[in-house]
């Protein structure tokens, strides 16, 4: 635990667990991110402003989804570790594993920054 504090970055910690169609990258005009839909459901731990929030994406047809949320402010360090163990057992993987600009690119093209 103590190492988890004192030397992980969040920034480039996991932030989706599931699979969704689409991805990132950079080019001349800067990063972008593509959304070609949903494929099954997704865990997400969208640690962007203004809100962070941990939550579940329930696909709903091929680009639609209900989202269902929580402030990661509310969540305590105990459930986000238990989260991001049931996630991981869950999914296997994680989806999104980029640096900090690349993620928030993606979390705007998906919807996932809350107002």
């Amino acid at each position: 635990m103590a190492t988890i504090r004192q030397h992980s970055d969040p920034s480039h910690g996991p932030w989706i667990f599931g699979i969704f169609l689409g991805g990132h990258g950079g080019g001349e005009n800067g990063r972008y991110a593509t959304f070609g839909g949903w494929s099954e459901p997704l865990v997400v731990f969208s640690r962007f402003d203004p809100r962070p929030w941990v939550g579940v994406v329930l696909p709903d047809g091929e680009t639609n989804a209900l989202i269902r949320y929580t402030n990661l402010a509310d969540v305590t360090l105990d459930q986000l570790l238990s989260l991001l163990s049931l996630a991981e057992q869950k999914f296997g993987h994680v989806s999104s594993f980029s640096d900090a600009q690349s993620c928030q690119v993606m979390a705007s093209e998906l919807g996932f920054v809350l107002p």
